[in-house]
């Protein structure tokens, strides 16, 4: 069940933004300074669908950690999400470290107003497509586009030879086999 779930589900009852963390450090540093927060057992990279069930009608904003993981984490909640919650922002911490994340930017002196006015301007979740994939598809699209031209070189060849056969039979330059 997603962290400080009892609040969590109060907060969205009462129309509250509630932001997902990675981590219960995190969340328990907005939680102190009264904004709404969770995240999920474990870490990056382990959300589980039942968790979403809870964040049915919510406006969730995801706080990504600065790191792959943590970006990588907030995209697949966000498509878990997608559906299910009422909107879905992601929040991109500006001035956080590599690695980093929302209690370290608090921890370097950010105001709760400053992330209150950032929350606010958040863009809406998008779903991407993970640079694996599209490394993957562009490979896939070379070795096609190299099999078909491998294809045209073989049936040019093909025609060629067939036409010299042709003409070597017509002239009576060949010599064909007789059954």
């Amino acid at each position: 069940m997603p962290y400080r779930l009892p609040e969590v589900v109060k907060a969205i009852a009462d129309g509250q933004r509630v932001l997902v963390v990675e981590g219960e450090r995190c969340a328990d540093a907005l939680w102190k300074l009264a904004i709404p927060a969770t995240t999920n057992a474990m870490g990056a990279g382990k959300w589980r669908p039942e968790l979403s069930q809870y964040f049915a009608s919510a406006d969730v904003v995801l706080v990504p950690d600065n790191d792959d993981a943590g970006h990588k984490h907030m995209q697949d909640v966000g498509a878990a999400l997608s559906g299910t919650a009422k909107r879905i922002c992601v929040l991109v911490l500006p001035g956080l470290p590599p690695k980093g994340d929302v209690a370290d930017w608090l921890a370097a002196g950010r105001t709760p107003e400053a992330l209150a006015g950032l929350v606010e301007q958040a863009p809406d979740w998008q779903p991407t497509v993970p640079a694996a994939d599209e490394a993957a598809k562009a490979a896939e699209a070379d070795q096609k586009a190299k099999a078909e031209e491998d294809d045209r070189r073989l049936l040019d060849e093909l025609a060629v030879n067939f036409r010299e056969v042709v003409h070597s039979v017509r002239t009576g330059n060949a010599d064909v086999a007789k059954p």
